[in-house]
């Protein structure tokens, strides 16, 4: 008789529930993604980053394009005036265009692969797949009361099972300019992926394109003049 109790209550509270197919398939399918795009020795992605103003906006606010590159020499990100950019055995730098600084430390194990969504995947539960002619898209839905912090991610993949786009709802308000002037809203953004050959991808590799360094004083290379160089890391 306890026993019973103890799972209706279980059933009543929803601590007991079956695992989502939905869900499993679109992890697995993530997973896929990340263990192809971490075996590739030269690849290039083109990134197109949209911001809209709020959750049904059709027009974007803010539009810019990126690039992701990964082959044997390392990894290296950049958005707008944001890079990362991760050497292995060597360092990790990250540059803020905005603010011309430039932050140097040991390699970082955070990765800046875009297919990173499980752990944002594992947060939903509210999971609903469609599949149109030539792509699946992935439809993520938060509770009413969510601690998470989008109500809502769509994530699209073509007919290889590739992840081509993310879409975000933001749930909390966000501060942004616009035309000089600050706007609170709760934006939607938009991240869509196009896989390349990487081309002359060692250029993005060598400590000098960033910095130089003379005993233990770190100074920006002329690629990035006016830049300041702060060095997290003693042990470098």
């Amino acid at each position: 008789m306890r026993a019973k109790l103890v799972l209706l209550a279980c059933l009543v509270l929803g601590i007991c529930h079956a695992q989502n197919p939905v869900k499993n398939e679109l992890k697995n399918l993530i997973l896929e993604n990340k263990t192809t795009l971490e075996k590739q020795d030269n690849l290039e992605m083109s990134l197109q980053y949209k911001l809209y103003e709020s959750h049904n906006s059709k027009v974007p606010t803010e539009e810019h394009s990126g690039t992701y590159i990964q082959c044997k020499s390392g990894s290296y990100f950049k958005l707008n005036t944001i890079e990362m950019v991760t050497i292995p055995n060597l360092c990790s730098v990250s540059i803020n265009g905005n603010d011309k600084s430039m932050y140097v430390s040991k390699v970082n194990s955070n990765s800046t692969n875009p297919y990173t969504m499980l752990n944002v995947v594992e947060g939903y539960e509210n999971i609903t797949k469609t599949e149109r002619e030539g792509y699946k898209l992935f439809v993520l839905k938060a509770a009413e009361i969510t601690q998470l912090p989008y109500s809502r991610v769509e994530l699209y993949f073509n007919a290889s099972n590739v992840m081509t786009k993310q879409v975000i709802y933001m749930i909390n308000n966000v501060n942004y300019a616009k035309h000089g002037k600050e706007v609170v809203s709760q934006p939607k953004i938009e991240l869509s992926y196009t896989t390349n050959t990487g081309k002359n991808a060692s250029k993005y590799f060598k400590t000098d394109r960033y910095f130089l360094k003379n005993g233990n004083e770190f100074t920006a290379s002329n690629s990035y003049p006016g830049f300041t160089v702060i060095n997290l890391d003693s042990a470098l």
